[in-house]
This record gives structure tokens, sequence and C-alpha cells, in this order.
């Protein structure tokens, strides 16, 4: 079995053989593309002088189709058609596209800094705490599902926008396109029960009923998707903390949610350690957050770090320590 290098290479030279007759005459390109928490290889097929571009075929996921069916002519017939599927979607949608909508479309979503500093030269984004506010433009939104692209700097200098008008339409738009939910994890757990043998089995593990000082509670959005973002908006915060009458421990699970918990149930440091636990074992790379732990101050109506974990990367590398110089003088 080939290894990922070589794989790339045969892949450049054999793909078009799979494409339907239009694209023989295109040129197969696979660029480093930046996304959130990781880069990938993407694979393009520029057509003619102007071309287009689709970047939403990834090497990494062919190769993982190559090694789990060990068949490459499968494998690339596989993802020619995917491909196709993808460029005549978008040839098709992109009329209905106009930059002129981004201030109507735009939203707010949170990623790690440390993890992302090769994406953010690229895009406006706002500090907070440990993570960065960055902007998606959405396309179309269905049913628990949304197309949508990182806004980067040239399209809001296209649009002739500045980061803080960025930012005001975004948390406008945020709350109107994806609304903010907080719910109890036991709500949460009936909510996904998909029969009612699920809902027995889940009621019979919360039959004993806690007070919601005691609860976990989801902080998303209505589509579960880069739900974390919601906890930009403190005046939520202030609620669930005045519901529980109690400060709040902010766990972020995913960039899709955060867990929220009252500060009597941990102490930051252990919680902390089971944050980067999960996230090291438990969720995809793509889709981690942060291993720190927050606190929510329901009096002072403020969200600060409390803990500040010394390994701030999200891929398991281990950062390596600065070098440090000391400088002496004889006196």
């Amino acid at each position: 079995m080939m290894n990922y290098d070589v794989f790339l290479e045969v892949v450049k030279e054999q793909i078009l053989e799979y494409f339907p007759e239009k694209y023989q005459k295109g040129e197969v390109v696979i660029n480093k593309v930046q996304k959130v928490n990781q880069s990938l290889d993407g694979l393009n097929v520029i057509l003619g002088e102007k071309g287009y571009m689709c970047p939403n075929l990834y090497m990494e996921d062919i190769y993982q189709r190559y090694r789990e069916t060990d068949n490459l002519e499968d494998t690339l017939k596989e993802a020619a058609n995917i491909y196709v599927e993808l460029a005549e979607r978008a040839a098709v949608d992109k009329s209905d596209i106009k930059l002129d909508k981004l201030k109507d479309n735009v939203i707010c979503t949170l990623v790690n800094t440390e993890q992302n500093k090769e994406l953010l030269e690229n895009v406006p984004h706002k500090p907070f705490q440990d993570l960065s506010i960055v902007f998606r433009w959405v396309v179309a939104v269905g049913d628990k599902q949304m197309s949508s692209a990182i806004v980067n700097n040239d399209m809001m200098k296209q649009v002739g926008m500045t980061i803080d008008e960025l930012m005001e339409h975004a948390m406008e738009n945020t709350k109107r396109i994806m609304p903010i939910s907080i719910c109890s994890m036991e709500d949460m757990l009936m909510g996904v029960a998909s029969d009612q043998m699920e809902m027995d089995f889940v009621r019979l593990m919360l039959e004993t009923e806690k007070p919601p000082k005691e609860m976990m509670w989801i902080i998303s959005n209505s589509m579960g998707i880069n739900g974390a973002s919601a906890i930009l908006y403190e005046d939520k915060l202030h609620e669930l903390a005045e519901k529980l009458e109690t400060d709040l421990y902010l766990l972020p699970s995913s960039v899709h949610e955060c867990i929220a918990i009252s500060v009597d149930m941990g102490t930051p440091e252990e919680l902390a350690e089971m944050v980067q636990s999960v996230n090291m074992n438990e969720v995809e790379l793509k889709d981690r957050l942060s291993n720190n732990v927050y606190h929510y101050d329901k009096d002072l109506r403020e969200l600060i770090m409390a803990t500040n974990v010394p390994n701030k990367r999200l891929d398991g590398i281990v950062e390596e320590p600065k070098m440090q110089y000391e400088y002496k003088t004889n006196r």
C-alpha cells in the first residue's frame, strides 16, 4: 500500500482519467488549505484560463478511503464523482451568491488563537480570551445544515467594511440566523432519543431528579453548528447564572457548544484536565476549541479565563519552551 506522499503524486497523474470529457484537459493542483485547527491538502481541477476552483475535496479523506478499500481505481473513481458533483453544484449556485449580501449573512464563530495562527493572518478577527472571533458568510441554510465560507481580508476589503462594522453585523445576524439555545443535559439527551426504548432508557438513567444548580447546561444554537459562539452573548449567560443562583464555569466541549456548570461542581484545574482529556481522546481536531475553562461572574457580569494551561495547542503537539538568554554585566 502506498504511503501518503506517493499517493499524492499518483492522484495528480491519474485522477483526470476518471473525470468526464470536459475535465480531461484541466490541470490538477493540490494546494495547502488553511482550515480551522489544521492545514489540509485541497484537490482542485482548473479549467481554461479563468477556470474555477472547488477546494472542498481533501486528499486526507481520499487517502483514508484508499486505506480502507485498498483499491486505487475505485478510490479515484469515487473521488472524481464527488468532485464533479460539488463543482457542478458550485457552478449553479454561483449566480445566486453576491458579495454585497455579506452584511446580511455574516455570523460570528470562535476558534482557538494559538492553533490557528496561520489562518488568522489572512482573515479579519477579534480577540476573545484565548480564542478569536472569526466571521463566516452564510450562503445557504437548510435543516440542521449550513453552507458557509470563512470571511477573508480580501472579501472584507471588497465590500468596504471595517472589522468593527463586520462585528456589529455578525453579532446581530448570528442571533437571527442561528438563535441561541440553552438546555439541560437531561433535556438534550431526551431530545436526541430516536425511539421509545431510548427515551425509557434515558428516563431510567435520570430517574433521580436533580436541582438545576447540580445539572450540566448545554450552550449552543438552534442548529448545533458553531454554537460555542453563543457565549459571546453575556445577557444569555447572565440569565442562566441568575436561574441557578451561582457563578458559572464554562467548559468548551467543541466549536459547536459549551457546557455550563455551577462553580460548586469542581475546581477549575480539575475541570481543565477533564476538558483536555476529552479533547484529545473524543473530539475530532477540526472541532476542538480550547483546553481552558472560563468563569462567568454573575454579579460583575464578566467572563474571564479560570485557567491558563501551559500548552494551548489542540493537536497534541507540545510547544517547545522558548530559549531564554540572561545578560549580566560586571560592575
